[in-house]
């Protein structure tokens, strides 16, 4: 490719339409709330739920039906939906490119997910030998089962997107940087997804799904802020 072709490509926010910036940054800012109350109801789940280990049991474990308050996870879940699908808005809007839409597609529908994760509750918690016992008798329910494999395409979804939002990054100008930085990030939830998947972690379960929490869907929702930042802001 030569340099005069490179400079054509066009970088993230050319395509963005005259004054809609402020309804992006306002996204994006919602994407970064919504995540921030997401961890705060991780946290305040944890405190209201005796004998509840962050270590070694998942987060879905305190939204489980027979968890001390499941309504708290349950609102959790929804905020975490909306930084999703409010993040996916944004870089749907500043990265170009077939790639960047189809990377920001798949943060929409990682977001559905989790909408659909709040309301299919667990039986009980999952990393736990006696709902593991349960799970391998099939004695647990449908919901039970219907929110453990939408949790896997949440994931699946959010680890597909950052490739393709690295791959929609180095085809603009001037963001090799952050395209390469999006790779790693990539690379480490593709190892973080298949570690959780492994069940090769001992009793850090719950650690483990929390860093790959914090990666696949912290870096679209860091990602939407840096770029809606950069967009040149409108003449007053």
């Amino acid at each position: 490719m030569t340099t005069s072709s490179r400079q054509s490509l066009p970088r993230p926010g050319d395509t963005v339409p005259e004054g809609s910036t402020p309804r992006i940054r306002a996204l994006a800012r919602a994407s970064a709330v919504a995540l921030g109350g997401f961890a705060v109801a991780v946290l305040v789940a944890g405190l209201r739920s005796p004998g509840y280990s962050h270590r070694s049991e998942t987060i879905s474990a305190l939204g489980a039906k027979d968890a001390a308050a499941p309504e708290v996870m349950m609102v959790g879940f929804l905020l975490l939906a909306v930084s999703l699908l409010a993040a996916g808005g944004v870089l749907a809007r500043t990265i170009a490119g077939k790639a960047g839409r189809v990377g920001a597609l798949l943060v929409c529908v990682a977001g559905v997910a989790a909408v659909v994760t709040a309301f299919a509750q667990e039986d009980c918690s999952d990393l736990k030998a006696a709902c593991a016992a349960r799970e391998r008798a099939n004695t647990v329910s449908g919901e039970h089962v219907l929110h453990n494999l939408v949790g896997l395409v949440l994931f699946a979804a959010l680890v597909i997107a950052l490739f393709f939002l690295a791959a929609g990054l180095r085809h603009a100008t001037g963001r090799a940087t952050l395209a390469r930085t999006t790779q790693v990030v990539a690379i480490a939830a593709l190892g973080l997804m298949v570690w959780f998947g492994s069940e090769a972690y001992g009793d850090n379960g719950g650690l483990v799904q929390r860093a790959l929490i914090v990666v696949a869907c912290g870096w679209p929702a860091l990602l939407a802020t840096g770029l809606a930042g950069r967009l040149p802001r409108p003449l007053t």
